[in-house]
């Protein structure tokens, strides 16, 4: 079935792979994109001539983006929660065919802190939340706090658009309303690149995080694993994405815990990235909330031993569908640590993620679930 779809979302890694699934999906659709970014800024991310769609950008300081002939949309794809997207959705309220791809932050960042904060790291960023504050009177500055908008725009959200249910019905849970679950995923395993050297993974090489956002929990699990790992271990800690001031001072705290710290600090490429973390054979994720998915996807296809938070919903969701990965919380001790899964639980998981995973059964849910919402004429002008 064709369809006219628009997109809201910020200039993003993730918007080119949308857009290819989109296409891919729906073919011969009519897809357009509205990139919102600093003004006077270049698209960093987002690569222009590679997009299916068209694309215009608009500035993220305005107060909505305009959308002309919104009824021609079959649906809108918002892409990350920001506070323009927030009051455009506000803006066309009466437009009920707006699809909110969560992309974890849009979420979680109106919850309570301490849910998704270990106590460590929330000493830390309520420190530096007071820090701003001082600042803030001292310069007359007035302080930013969008969580009332965002709150207001979610309740207007019909449709979710998450992997899986787990997460689905956290949000439901958080905001008990009518909610319709689309099934959506920005990395089929076909795109991740993926290529098994076939070398063993070494095991004293051990991967921690995925970002630099304090919902790591870097601190935390850097005071767990220190008296577990030997002195020579290597420790690589991607700090690349997200605010530069908790890059460094993660990178500092490493330093002063790790004999063998290696912070990546610099954007790379998908392919040198993997290459330079495919090796680890341990991998801790010690998220609360879902973050690196696709990153935890790509280590369990390399054979990695996987360490998650049991308060994620990503554990959860890995557990029930029959995956081999372990929690913080029960198993990171030193045997465990060190203990590589076998070949037999490697090739499991291969085929676990191949079944759940694949392009094909990516495009083959969301495409049911689209046509199934949004492809009569009752439910496109309900």
């Amino acid at each position: 079935m064709r369809y006219k779809i628009l997109n809201i979302g910020p200039d993003d890694k993730f918007i080119d792979r949308a857009d290819s699934l989109l296409a891919k999906t729906f073919i011969d659709s009519v897809i357009e994109w509205k990139i919102f970014k600093k003004k006077d800024k270049n698209l960093n991310f987002v690569q222009a001539e590679s997009v299916c769609g068209t694309i215009s950008t608009v500035n993220d300081e305005i107060e909505h983006i305009e959308i002309v002939n919104i009824d021609s949309y079959d649906f809108i794809l918002v892409h990350y929660l920001a506070s323009i997207s927030a009051r455009t959705v506000l803006k066309y309220s009466s437009y009920h065919r707006f699809v909110w791809i969560i992309w974890g932050a849009d979420l979680y960042n109106s919850f309570d802190q301490r849910n998704i904060l270990a106590p460590q790291t929330y000493r830390y960023v309520s420190f530096i939340k007071k820090l701003s504050s001082i600042k803030n009177i001292i310069f007359k500055r007035q302080p930013v706090d969008n969580g009332k908008l965002l709150l207001e725009a979610m309740t207007k959200l019909r449709y979710i658009g998450v992997l899986y249910r787990e997460e689905f019905e956290l949000l439901n849970k958080f905001l008990p309303i009518p909610r319709k679950h689309i099934h959506f995923f920005y990395y089929p395993l076909e795109w991740m690149k993926l290529s098994v050297s076939g070398q063993p993974l070494n095991n004293n090489k051990i991967l921690i995080g995925n970002s630099a956002i304090p919902t790591n929990n870097h601190i935390d699990i850097f005071n767990k694993v220190k008296s577990l790992i030997k002195h020579d271990t290597e420790v690589v800690v991607p700090l690349s994405y997200g605010d530069k001031r908790y890059a460094n001072y993660i990178t500092r705290k490493g330093q002063n815990y790790f004999k063998n710290f290696n912070p990546l600090l610099d954007f790379v490429p998908l392919e040198e990235y993997q290459k330079i973390v495919n090796d680890c054979g341990v991998v801790i994720m010690y998220h609360f909330r879902q973050q690196a998915i696709g990153n935890i996807i790509a280590s369990l296809y390399f054979g990695s031993k996987v360490f998650l938070s049991n308060k994620s919903s990503v554990y959860s969701y890995f557990k029930r569908i029959g995956l081999a990965i372990f929690s913080v919380e029960n198993h990171l001790e030193k045997k465990e640590l060190f203990t590589s899964l076998s070949r037999e639980v490697v090739e499991q998981n291969k085929l676990i993620l191949k079944k759940y995973f694949s392009l094909n059964n990516t495009m083959k849910l969301l495409k049911k679930d689209i046509d199934n919402l949004f492809g009569s004429n009752e439910e496109k002008h309900s």
